[in-house]
């Protein structure tokens, strides 16, 4: 390989890895908002978040590709209910106390495929909208279930806000793959338009070696 070659191929490389890096949108963390005592079994199950003052205000940082993995057996203090999944969590604001009565409002962005399924699993009430538009409510408080929705719209990043009341006693459950850390389809585009990039100066290269050598 000649020096001119080689150097297409670090261009090449370089330019395909600073596309991808660059573009990449990780939906891998989400903030949130915990008021305690503000819901209490079987009233004021709502699809809107208290208007009062917070207790606690929190950012959540994912360790896999699903940030809502939580689970409590018991009335678990709020620390150990949003980090039962491999997740860090980073108060703001309070952090104290159990999570029975308490409403949960999270809130960032994450990627959606068209057709694809989506579900969350939850006990005791959950509410999801996507920009603003409802996509999944379950407002059941006596038992978990698993509701799902197939996304309809274009495949794309948007934003989402999730409502979860835990309000009838342990155990306390929101699992959901809607958050996902997986780069956006646009990066692997990208990726594969610097690849090309690559294997076309590979090729014109060689081409015209060849010609050189007829000559």
């Amino acid at each position: 390989m000649d020096v001119r070659l080689g150097k297409l191929l670090v261009l090449g490389t370089v330019l395909a890895a600073s596309l991808s890096l660059t573009s990449i949108a990780r939906a891998d963390s989400v903030n949130g908002a915990v008021w305690t005592n503000a819901a209490t079994y079987p009233n004021n199950l709502s699809t809107t978040a208290p208007t009062g003052p917070t207790a606690a205000t929190v950012l959540i940082t994912g360790a896999s590709g699903n940030i809502f993995s939580f689970f409590s057996a018991t009335d678990a203090d709020l620390t150990a209910f949003l980090t039962s999944g491999g997740d860090t969590v980073t108060y703001l604001t309070g952090g104290t106390g159990g999570i029975n009565d308490d409403v949960m409002d999270f809130w960032g962005t994450t990627q959606l495929v068209h057709g694809q399924s989506y579900s969350i699993t939850k006990d005791d009430a959950v509410y999801l909208t996507i920009d603003g538009v409802a996509f999944l409510s379950g407002l059941s408080d006596t038992s978990a279930d698993t509701i799902s929705a197939i996304w309809t719209g274009a495949t794309g990043s948007y934003s989402f806000n999730m409502l979860y009341q835990e309000v009838n006693g342990a155990p306390a459950e929101l699992e959901s793959p809607l958050i996902s850390t997986t780069p956006e389809p646009g990066s692997f585009l990208l990726l594969g338009t610097g690849l090309l990039i690559v294997a076309f100066a590979v090729r014109r290269q060689a081409r015209g070696q060849r010609i050189g050598t007829l000559a």
